[in-house]
């Protein structure tokens, strides 16, 4: 079966350019994004979503365990009670969000084996 194999690759040295915190340098990451097929064989490829996010989970030491080297998840007190303890431990930020698409499905000759797209991503 064919499928798509994705990857990033660097465009220089090293993904990250310039300094985070110093807007002249205008700090951002640059890389490559790869897609190629699995087997050499051509598959389709409509949409990409590219998203760059950081997902935060919160620990406290739990001090009643026999075992003191046991992390608990914590509830922050900020967090409203919703019933799920996942969604109170957890705070999840998008930075970047951005929809490419390819080709529009009704074309029947756009099948591809690779394709690279230069990224540059914005980093305040």
């Amino acid at each position: 079966m064919t499928y798509p194999v994705i990857s990033l690759k660097p465009s220089y040295n090293s993904v990250i350019r310039g300094c985070p915190g110093l807007p002249d340098t205008l700090p951002r990451i640059e890389c490559q994004l790869r897609v190629r097929s699995n087997d050499s064989l051509p598959f389709k490829l409509v949409k990409i979503e590219i998203i760059l996010k950081t997902i935060e989970i919160y620990f406290n030491k739990n001090l009643y365990s026999s075992n003191n080297n046991s992390f608990t998840p914590f509830n922050r007190p900020a967090d409203t009670p919703s019933g799920n303890s996942d969604a109170n431990n957890k705070s999840i930020i998008v930075h970047y969000k951005k929809n490419i698409v390819l080709s529009r499905p009704t074309h029947g000759k756009d099948d591809l084996i690779g394709i690279d797209i230069p990224l540059t991503i914005g980093v305040t």
